[in-house]
């Protein structure tokens, strides 16, 4: 965390023997610029560094719940002291000047502001965890949604189709009772025509009997 290397280069600086003075003074610079600009970022949403580098791109952070906000705040308060005895390592043989007692206050709020951090990270992380549920809840929903609708469009086809093919077995029947009943007129028709033809015959020939007995009975 940002606290903890601003913590750690400062007291390379009070070591004072360290030969890489120069280049953790440049780091402690960067690190205090860097915690400034994300602080002020998550209290009141904006822009902060994507990386610990003064030329870094910039991301967006959104503005906070108003419980996060209260304890950010708390945070930029504990941290502004603690920014100010960093930045006195920043001088030119600061590790000489600078008494036991302002090493001892930074030891100390380093710590105190690392508990707070701590407890703002956990709720940044529920806050973080309720979205994502919402949004999974929301997602899981809509999916729902999508398969009972897609489940009653399937039974609606479903339905259409067994309706029409009923439909056209019934009407299939109909061609079939029709076409019999084509076929029985004709085979009955041609049967009654037959029959008529017979009973002519008979009647003539009946008619012919009667009318030759008539003539012997008179000669």
């Amino acid at each position: 965390m940002l606290l903890q290397k601003a913590a750690k280069e400062f007291f390379i600086l009070m070591d004072g023997q360290s030969l890489l003075v120069e280049s953790t003074r440049r780091q402690l610079d960067t690190t205090i610029w860097g915690f400034d600009a994300t602080l002020e970022a998550l209290i009141n949403g904006g822009l902060a560094p994507e990386r610990l580098d003064k030329q870094s791109a910039m991301v967006v952070v959104v503005t906070p719940l108003p419980h996060v906000k209260v304890q950010l705040l708390q945070i930029q308060t504990g941290w502004r002291p603690l920014r100010d005895a960093l930045q006195l390592a920043l001088e030119e043989n600061a590790w000489q000047r600078l008494s036991q007692e302002t090493r001892k206050r930074v030891a100390h709020d380093s710590t105190q502001l690392l508990e707070a951090m701590d407890r703002a990270t956990t709720m940044i992380g529920q806050v973080s965890r309720e979205q994502i549920q919402f949004v999974h809840t929301g997602l899981t929903r809509s999916a729902i949604g999508s398969v009972v609708f897609a489940v009653s469009l399937l039974l609606f086809w479903v339905w259409r189709y067994v309706t029409l093919v009923g439909q056209l077995h019934r009407f299939g029947d109909h061609l079939v009772a029709l076409e019999q009943g084509k076929l029985l007129y004709r085979s009955h028709g041609d049967t009654f025509v037959s029959e008529l033809a017979f009973f002519g015959e008979r009647i003539n020939a009946t008619s012919d009997a009667a009318a030759s007995e008539c003539g012997r009975s008179s000669f």
